[in-house]
């Protein structure tokens, strides 16, 4: 295939670039792949983590609202249940001080 003494011919070089080309190619093709794939893997880790972060905040929103709604929903239902009320009038709450 190639001279083993005499130099090698422009058609031998084209031969080599053509070879050296195909196989740089292919390296580059197999090394993008194989990022690809990675980058594709890291996505889908971080996007895991966010799925997880977003539920911690919805658990905690649920813990909050439960915090602050049932104790005052059995505040509220006392309240009702004993009869207090918040409407008085400035005249009733002087009464009991103009009867003494």
């Amino acid at each position: 295939m190639f001279p083993s003494l005499g130099a090698l011919t422009d058609a031998d070089l084209d031969k080599i670039r053509l070879i050296v080309k195909d196989e740089v190619k292919s390296e580059i093709n197999a090394s993008e792949k194989r990022m690809k794939e990675y980058i594709n893997t890291k996505n889908e880790s971080i996007d895991d983590k966010f799925e997880s972060i977003e539920k911690n905040f919805d658990r905690q929103n649920n813990i909050i609202i439960a915090c602050i709604g049932i104790p005052l929903a059995i505040f509220l239902l006392l309240v009702q249940r004993c009869g207090v009320s918040w409407h008085t009038d400035a005249a009733e709450k002087t009464a009991p001080l103009k009867k003494k």
